[in-house]
């Protein structure tokens, strides 16, 4: 039986059919039909157009809707007959149309398309085209298959050329995850080195950002591990402010319940973004769309602590003129410490040994987060539109070690709060020829404090107490329009103009025992844009061949121009398969943070075998370099999918990309054993060592730099006295944060589905992977490259998703198979090795509203989850680092259990 007979069967003594003769979808003709009555306006619609109609006399009943006058496509007339009005229309293989309530409780089908009659169409997880059960959607609000903007792209109805992944709601909810984080950890192609549990647990795994987020306890995006801050991140095709200093979008304050898709462009997108978007886009979008209410309760734990706790509130409401949605969520998270879950060992050395007695992985927090939305349709042709995300949180972390030369532990205490916000408005308004120009404007700002309080008893009893304060600021206004430009021979390319203003700025300040240690500091730069896009659709019917064709010219206040270019192929010569190819160059502005170019110097011996003594006086320069560049890469893409007609059940799909990243902005000597050897390796440093310095240089270092100290054991007063007088032999070591790494990353995407209809129920199979050929750096100009591949606190090679889901009726059933594969750990000698690790998820979900009847029951789903069913241990990781494993490739959670009920008002 097919899934339109079933539905039919489902709505025969509810139902009102009309049936007319199926015109042409793309035909246009004249309508008239008054704004009303709902149903008075589908029965016009269905005898205006000569297309068949489904839809629930008792659900439109009473509902308004704003009619659709003038010469118009069939699509075009039905987009505006649904405006406003909380329903969409899916189209089954026999051209009826179901006239439905969007999703469960309001939601329209995020991640569907538009289809033509005839077709079923979804977006599968690599972006192409796959068939669905449910049908193509046809949304009330800005949803038709030409009004879509895709995340990669600013003009409508046209798909992007780099591979893509879009997660819906239905697959969110599927899953049974409490957060976006928890889906992003699970990603193949995301690194997850930025994540609130991880930042306090050692510097030596790890990367110099992911150790800053310790003051920060933020969650990131890190696209193909080429850094959190070179994946650009948006909020409703929005910017927002960062953390960590603005370098990263803390993902951890967009609550679950809020998001309708996540959408997922892999790539350089500078040509349509400008910068950050080097290993790719994330796009959130918002349930703007929402109707009615939703309540939902979770809450989760393990056998060792780390309960989770949330709660969020949903009401949204549609009507003639527009809609508006207002969500409040808030999440409190119980500690999960890892000595109690025995993932900690002792510190030994010459002097002493350390125990921890408490180290946290899940730190105690509190999160609420309120969210306003709103669309208004002043006319035909204008629409306004706003909206708002406030989020605060705060926790408080806690450390305690024990030492073999003190009776009492060193303990340390962090209470670090975050305030966010962004609001967004911008009207949208339809022009001739089927242009639409929309301009917006965005304010976002991310505050974060940390007060942190040392109680030392190792050497000694005392205490310290540092506290810190930044500001991120973001102000961006954008006007954008796209259409069509001409037909010629049946070929019609659409364009999209935009041009962009944006100000980034950061202040901070720092303190220790009261004392200023960072001056209160504000660096701020200006942007100013200016893009256009190009689409050209050479063939269309059983082949097809679109050309894409982007550029966009950005002007930086500090560091000047540059222009970044696109171009992408998508070529389909045959049904069912699809062939990708798109190159672009990017880049990453350097950081706000980076900007102020902040230095300071020490002098001290290090050992030089060139020096007659075995050591030379070395002064060594840290800090910011000023003239800082942007970091430019070039991305090139390669993908297929193919659906084949004998087995539409089937899809598979498969990539490969490259990227070449340079001018890297980075420390030549990552730790202070690289400083310390860094004369035994004169080759690779001759950039950063200058063994004969000019007064020039020195005066320079003397007058923009602060003295931290001479340790040399020779006088030298600063007031009085040359250096170079007082230490004629001197070498300057510049060891300040600059462009000088190079990355190279190659590599393959994979992935593989099914869906089946039997008579035990709809089942869903898939499976989805990366596989990195290579990952190489290089940390000067001068060094050779080296793999950041398949090590303690890097990139993994291999990494694997798995998926099983079976639905019936009200009940459904989800498995979810993750691997990651095993590696080396070059922290002992002889290096030895991580085992791999899998993990299985399982969640389960039953619409109790289906099995009993009442006021209770309807609309309330209930679903359970089960984390790591098998209670998989981290593989150990030999070292002697603070944890016995790798807190960036694995997690330490065990087995979790989680409960979630959903009430749809």
């Amino acid at each position: 039986m097919t899934d339109s007979k079933k539905f039919l069967g489902l709505l025969a003594t509810t139902t009102c059919i009309v049936a007319m003769a199926m015109p042409a979808q793309a035909q246009v003709r004249s309508y008239d039909i008054q704004a009303g009555d709902m149903q008075t306006a589908l029965d016009n619609y269905a005898r205006q157009s000569g297309r068949q109609l489904i839809y629930k006399v008792d659900e439109v009943k009473g509902k308004r809707s704003k009619g659709a006058r003038g010469n118009l496509s069939a699509d075009a007339a039905l987009k505006k007959i649904l405006a406003g009005t909380g329903f969409q229309a899916r189209i089954d293989t026999m051209g009826a149309i179901a006239i439905a309530k969007m999703g469960n409780g309001g939601d329209s089908s995020s991640g569907f398309r538009a289809a033509a009659a005839g077709s079923e169409e979804s977006v599968s997880s690599n972006g192409e085209a796959s068939p669905n059960a449910g049908g193509a959607a046809l949304s009330s609000d800005h949803d038709d298959k030409n009004d879509i903007v895709v995340t990669g792209s600013h003009i409508r109805g046209v798909d992007t050329a780099a591979p893509s992944i879009t997660i819906d709601r239905s697959a969110l909810e599927r899953t049974g995850y409490s957060s976006v984080a928890e889906v992003f950890q699970r990603v193949p192609q995301n690194f997850t080195d930025i994540s609130a549990g991880t930042g306090s647990l050692g510097t030596n795994i790890g990367t110099p950002l992911s150790s800053a987020n310790a003051s920060s306890r933020s969650e990131g995006v890190n696209l193909r591990g080429l850094g959190a801050n070179s994946t650009l991140v948006l909020l409703d095709g929005k910017r927002r402010a960062g953390s960590i200093g603005g370098r990263v979008v803390d993902i951890s304050v967009l609550p679950i319940s809020l998001i309708k898709s996540i959408e997922i462009v892999f790539g350089g997108r500078s040509a349509v973004y400008g910068s950050d978007a080097v290993g790719g886009v994330v796009n959130f979008v918002t349930r703007k769309d929402f109707e009615g209410a939703e309540t939902t309760a979770f809450f989760s734990t393990t056998e060792k602590g780390g309960e989770r706790f949330q709660a969020s509130q949903l009401v949204g409401v549609n009507g003639d003129a527009g809609n508006i949605v207002a969500a409040y969520d808030y999440s409190e998270d119980w500690e999960y410490d890892l000595v109690n879950a025995g993932y900690t060992q002792p510190l030994t050395s010459p002097f002493d040994t350390q125990t921890f007695l408490a180290l946290q992985a899940q730190q105690p927090s509190r999160r609420h987060s309120a969210y306003v939305a709103g669309e208004l349709s002043v006319n035909d042709v204008l629409q306004i539109y706003v909206s708002g995300l406030y989020s605060t949180r705060r926790s408080n972390s806690f450390f305690s070690i024990q030492s073999t030369l003190a009776s009492k532990p060193d303990t340390t205490q962090d209470t670090i709060t975050s305030e966010q916000y962004s609001i967004t408005g911008g009207a949208r308004t339809a022009l001739s020829g089927d242009w639409e120009l929309d301009i917006s404007g965005t304010i976002s700002r991310v505050n974060e404090k940390s007060d942190t309080l040392t109680i030392f008893n190792r050497f000694g009893p005392g205490t310290e107490t540092r506290a810190s304060e930044r500001q991120s600021d973001i102000l961006d206004f954008s006007a954008i329009v796209d259409g069509p430009l001409f037909t010629i021979g049946g070929i019609t390319p659409k364009a999209a103009f935009g041009i962009e203003a944006r100000s980034e700025a950061l202040e901070r300040v720092g303190f220790t025992n009261t004392v200023v240690t960072t001056p209160f500091q504000k660096q701020s730069r200006s942007v100013q844009s200016a893009f256009l896009e190009l689409n050209i659709p050479l063939m269309q019917g059983s082949q097809s061949l679109d050309i894409s064709l982007a550029g966009r010219f950005d002007r930086y206040s500090d560091f000047g121009d540059t222009f970044n270019p696109h171009f992408g192929v998508i070529y389909s010569p045959i049904a069912g398969l699809t062939i990708k190819g798109a190159y672009s160059t990017a880049f990453r502005a350097p950081d706000v943070i980076n900007l102020g170019a902040n230095s300071e110097f020490q002098i001290f011996p290090l050992p030089d075998p060139q020096s007659s003594t075995g050591f030379s006086n070395v002064l060594v320069w840290q800090g910011d370099a000023s003239g800082l560049r942007p970091e430019s890469a070039e991305t090139w893409t390669v993908s297929a999918a193919y659906q084949p007609e004998f087995a539409p059940w089937l899809s598979l799909s498969a990539g490969y990309f490259s990227v070449n990243y340079d001018d890297r902005i980075d420390r030549a000597f990552p730790t202070f054993t690289d400083v310390f050897n860094a004369f035994f390796n004169p080759d690779i440093y001759v950039d950063q060592i200058e063994r004969t310095p000019s007064a020039a240089r020195i005066n320079e270092i003397l007058e923009t730099a602060e003295n931290s100290g001479n340790f040399t054991g020779i006088a030298w007063d600063p007031a009085t006295q040359n250096l170079l007088d007082a230490i004629p032999d001197i070498i300057v070591l510049d060891v300040k944060t600059s462009n000088v790494a190079s990355e190279k990353i190659r590599g393959i995407d994979f992935s593989v589905s099914g869906k089946f209809a039997t008579e035990i129920g709809d089942i869903s199979i898939s499976a989805s992977g990366a596989y990195v050929l290579k990952h190489n750096r290089q940390i000067t100009l001068n060094a050779p490259f080296v793999s950041r591949l398949n090590d303690v606190g890097k990139p993994v090679d291999f990494k694997l998703q798995g998926q099983v889901n079976w639905t019936r009726e009200a009940y459904s059933l989800n498995a979810i198979v993750n691997y990651t594969d095993g590696y080396r750990n070059s922290f002992v000698n002889p290096v030895g090795s991580i085992d791999s690790f899998t993990t299985v998820d399982i969640s389960t979900s039953v619409n109790l509203g289906e099995i009993w009847q009442g006021p209770v029951s309807k609309g309330l789903r209930f679903t359970l989850n089960i984390n790591n069913l098998f209670d998989a241990r981290p593989p150990r990781f030999e070292s002697t680092s603070s944890t016995t494993y790798d807190h960036i490739n694995a997690s330490p959670f065990g087995r979790t259990f989680s409960v979630r009920l959903v009430k749809n008002w």
